[in-house]
């Protein structure tokens, strides 16, 4: 049940108790360094695959100027490369070094300290987001007067608004915030600054101005009219080289290889892009269309004098000429890929535009395949020195089939530009990072560790399934609330754990003619067979039916804590969802129940928790209340970065549709 717990198994400091001991000797000063997890437990290794620093803490960051940020219990301080505390761990959460500064944050509060551990300025108290220093300043958003405003800190302690300043070939294209003509709010100017702080563009000149790129930099231009709006192209001293015609669109903003694509409208007085088919004009530097594709609707940068043009899962190699280059028609293409004149693409297929499996091949600068397409995936790394990792599917069965579909297996292993193994597929899990400094993170089922190009693990640990002594949760985060469930009598093939709501609540014992919920800490349970667990309930003992709003079938359910100041604080989060379609309601009819797995938490603070339970009641007249309710309480630990810190999300697909 508990979802998302289980998405975090890989990536987490999932722990268990274990003794202590004093560090091992670290490697040469220099040396790159990864992390391990052991048993729960995170340490360093080199790249020959010893462990230079034992794996005794709970979490650790990488090491920044021979200082990285790690947490043996429940806060945070930095190590040395010996693995020895350096700054004390007195901080709720902790960032690597930057530019001789790591963000921490005590009792929720952001602020900057040194290598002495010494603290730096003092910052807002309504500091919502903030950044690690970057070019010699660090951003971050304030609230004031009920408004999210953007600053920047420099290196001095000096706060100051921020410009919002993007560099890019020496030039730095700034964006400000400043009050409308009718100071009923504000509008974005734009500007560009070059290296020496000389003004190449003041601001107000064009209403946007993308970054530089190639020697040009895209600029918008809006007049009174709302229909009069342009865009053209400035070079790196600022003069405005053209003005694109009118219903022209650039999909890629920058020139590359001296040619701009551009998506144009076939009646660019129609009213929105949906109205009117597109086609592509190919620009040169002066403005001058040097060809046309009437049929094709999108199209890559140039890159060693091929694009690839077309649409999407119809796509052709093309030279700067615009001709077609080789017969074959590709599903996908890496367009930002064109390492020695080698492309990876899918195949085309016509008898079946959309094939249920790609099969994913390399092709030359003719458009010839140099590896024949053969792989079910390829790795989002690319081309990597080591080689290029790709994947093959177990073989297909009878239970992978439709109607009923199970999961395919993928086997991941590394190839050379000609398509040879460097070594066979093997691994069922790469990091998304591909090799790095030498050596690639990847999994064997319950094997995990660290392999070489040669396919060889220099250091190996075996993930324990089904453990005797399932482990406590000890983390230092907001966990993303976990209670899903369905209506009685719920069906379905793909929803797993479906949580069904069970009939006959009142043969469980709970209080008489009352919707409520409840935490049983003694009815422990084992969570993905690896975590403790205790039993929650929602029941209805009522003789109504509840229609109860739901966010993707996840009840709004989190635990709270009572924090340092005797207050209840919620220490899990239901994240934000921009899908309407993940917003509805489900029932609970008389004399039924839920039943929920919900964490026991580990932590330096030992407090009392209890959980909140928000739904909404809805009357026949379409009004509504939002009503919380609140279980039991009981006993229970947590760390100080529960109270405040979430991870953060980003987006897997299109699918996903998850912020927070």
């Amino acid at each position: 049940m508990l979802k998302s717990l289980i998405v975090f198994l890989a990536s987490l400091p999932w722990v268990i108790s274990c003794q202590i001991s004093t560090p091992k000797p670290v490697g040469s000063l220099g040396e790159p360094l990864f992390q391990i997890e052991k048993t729960g437990r995170w340490g360093f290794i080199n790249q020959k695959g010893a462990e230079v620093i034992e794996p005794i803490f709970r979490n650790v960051g990488l090491f920044t100027d021979s200082l990285a940020p790690a947490r043996l219990n429940g806060t945070w301080g930095f190590i040395n490369l010996k693995g020895q505390f350096v700054i004390h761990p007195v901080f709720d959460y902790a960032e690597r070094f930057s530019e001789g500064y790591a963000l921490v944050w005590t009792n929720g509060k952001p602020g900057f300290i040194d290598e002495k551990g010494r603290n730096q300025w003092n910052l807002p108290d309504s500091i919502v987001e903030i950044n690690g220093f970057e070019r010699g300043q660090a951003k971050f958003t304030a609230v004031q007067n009920d408004q999210r405003l953007d600053f920047i800190l420099n290196r001095d302690g000096n706060i100051g608004p921020d410009e919002h300043i993007e560099y890019s070939e020496g030039l730095a294209v700034i964006a400000r915030e400043v009050p409308s003509e009718d100071d009923e709010g504000t509008i974005i100017e734009y500007a560009v600054r070059d290296s020496a702080g000389k003004m190449v563009v003041p601001f107000g000149r064009y209403t946007e101005i993308e970054p530089f790129k190639n020697g040009f930099a895209e600029i918008s231009i809006n007049g009174m009219d709302p229909d009069d709006y342009k865009i053209g192209f400035i070079n790196r001293t600022g003069v405005l080289k053209f003005i694109l015609p009118k219903g022209s669109f650039v999909f890629d903003n920058y020139f590359s290889e001296e040619k701009l694509g551009v998506t144009a409208q076939l009646d660019p007085e129609s009213n929105g892009w949906s109205s009117s088919e597109t086609y592509i004009v190919w620009y040169d530097t002066t403005g001058k269309a040097v060809f046309v594709k009437n049929d094709d609707h999108d199209a890559t940068p140039f890159k060693n004098g091929r694009t690839f043009s077309g649409e999407i899962r119809n796509w052709y190699l093309m030279d700067k000429n615009g001709n077609q280059v080789g017969n074959h028609r590709f599903k996908w293409v890496a367009d930002d890929d064109f390492s020695d004149n080698l492309a990876i693409v899918a195949k085309y297929n016509e008898d079946d535009p959309l094939p249920e499996i790609d099969l994913y091949g390399i092709i030359d600068s003719m458009g010839n395949y140099v590896v024949e397409p053969r792989f079910n995936a390829v790795h989002e790394a690319l081309f990597q020195p080591e080689g290029l990792l790709v994947a093959i599917n177990e073989p297909l069965r009878k239970e992978h089939q439709s109607p009923k579909f199970k999961p395919i297996k993928q086997f991941w292993g590394l190839i050379d530009r000609e398509g040879n193994w460097l070594f066979q597929p093997k691994l069922t899990r790469v990091s998304p990072e591909g090799f790095k400094n030498g050596l690639l993170y990847a999994e064997i089922d319950s094997l995990y560790g660290y392999i070489n190009p040669a396919g060889t693990f220099v250091w190996s640990a075996i993930r324990e399934k089904n453990p005797a002594q399932p482990e406590l949760l000890n983390i230092d985060f907001m966990l993303r609330a976990y209670c899903y469930a369905h209506a009685y009598g719920f069906v379905s093939d793909w929803v797993k754990n479906s949580n069904n709501a069970q009939p006959r609540a009142h043969a469980k014992g709970f209080a008489k003619n009352e919707f409520g919920i409840y935490v049983n800490a003694k009815e422990q349970t084992t969570i993905s067979g690896q975590f403790r667990g205790i039993t929650a309930y929602v029941y209805n003992t009522k003789q109504d039916t509840f229609s109860i709003d739901v966010q993707d079938n996840r009840l709004y359910i989190v635990a709270q804590a009572l924090n340092s100041r005797g207050e209840w604080q919620d220490i899990e989060y239901n994240p934000s969802s921009w899908c309407g379609n993940s917003y509805y309601d489900i029932k609970l009819a008389p004399d039924e129940f839920w039943k929920f797995e919900i964490p026991v938490y580990d932590g330096d603070l030992p407090t009392m928790l209890r959980l909140k339970f928000d739904w909404t009641k809805r009357w026949t007249n379409d009004c509504e209340e939002t009503k919380t309710i609140y279980s039991n309480t009981f006993p229970g630990k947590v760390n100080p970065g529960q109270f405040w810190r979430k991870q953060g999300h980003s987006p897997s697909n299109l699918m996903d549709p998850y912020v927070d």
